[in-house]
């Protein structure tokens, strides 16, 4: 079972994902399967999750100043586990489902899951729990894309580094315009009236400079000289997020989108 530890620093997320941050401030099928430039240069092979596979997140929030005249208060430090359950049918995928964990002292909640599919590690649902009135409830929106196609997901949280990059066939092309869909529901529901929303992402992926390296290095000093490490850029029409992906890593070891910094290191 492999073990790694992610170290990040995030502000509040936005509209209903708010909630979320305020909580937070408190408290392979893999062989063939990458995202590759299209000049053959740098590719992203998608990581080798299996059943029973954990890596440690630690998020670094800064807290929400309310007014101007009160003084910076210090990052809180919260740690979340992920960790691989098994594989779940959803929509008709087998997904791996990854369980995010909350480790802060004396707090069990927010729970968030993630489910990926087996296959691309298309980000097809994610749930969490909101605080209101005192109580949690539960909050999911899933993702939707031609059938046998991936394309990178930008959930509209910003305090847990979960995005993910279109992970495609060795040989394809990685880098571009990507589409898919949300819905704030279940994946595959039908109900009536349900809105959808269409969504567009850059992909590049090019060799990281060496200012990004150093950004990396805090985390990953030793484990990342002379590694193979290749930096993808999602962008949206709200926001931008650089990713470094080390090639057998788990999940990025470096991620930054205006609002948060991830560090993935060895336990």
């Amino acid at each position: 079972m492999k073990k790694w530890t992610v170290y990040s620093s995030a502000v509040a997320s936005v509209l209903v994902w708010v909630c979320l941050t305020l909580i937070i401030t408190e408290v392979s099928q893999t062989s063939s399967v990458c995202a590759q430039d299209g000049e053959g240069g740098r590719t992203v092979k998608r990581p080798d999750w299996k059943t029973g596979d954990s890596w440690v997140v630690e998020t670094k929030t800064r807290r929400i100043q309310v007014r101007e005249s009160e003084p910076a208060r210090k990052p809180a430090r919260i740690r979340w586990r992920f960790h691989v359950r098994g594989v779940e049918p959803i929509a008709g995928r087998d997904c791996y489902r990854i369980d995010i964990e909350c480790l802060a002292k004396g707090r069990l909640q927010p729970a968030t899951v993630i489910w990926c599919d087996k296959k691309t590690l298309f980000l097809q649902q994610f749930q969490t729990q909101l605080a209101t009135n005192g109580r949690y409830r539960v909050i999911q929106e899933s993702y939707s894309v031609p059938k046998g196609m991936s394309a990178p997901v930008m959930p509209p949280v910003t305090a847990l580094p979960i995005a993910l990059p279109a992970f495609v066939m060795a040989g394809s092309k990685g880098m571009g315009s990507f589409t898919y869909t949300s819905q704030a529901t279940s994946a595959g529901s039908k109900a009536p009236g349900l809105l959808r929303f269409a969504h567009t992402v850059q992909q590049d992926l090019r060799t990281p400079s060496r200012k990004r390296l150093s950004e990396a290095k805090q985390g990953l000093s030793k484990s990342l000289d002379g590694a193979d490490v290749t930096e993808v850029k999602l962008k949206s029409t709200s926001e931008t997020i650089v990713q470094l992906w080390k090639k057998g890593s788990p999940w990025p070891v470096y991620t930054e989108n205006g609002c948060t910094q991830a560090w993935l290191v060895n336990e």
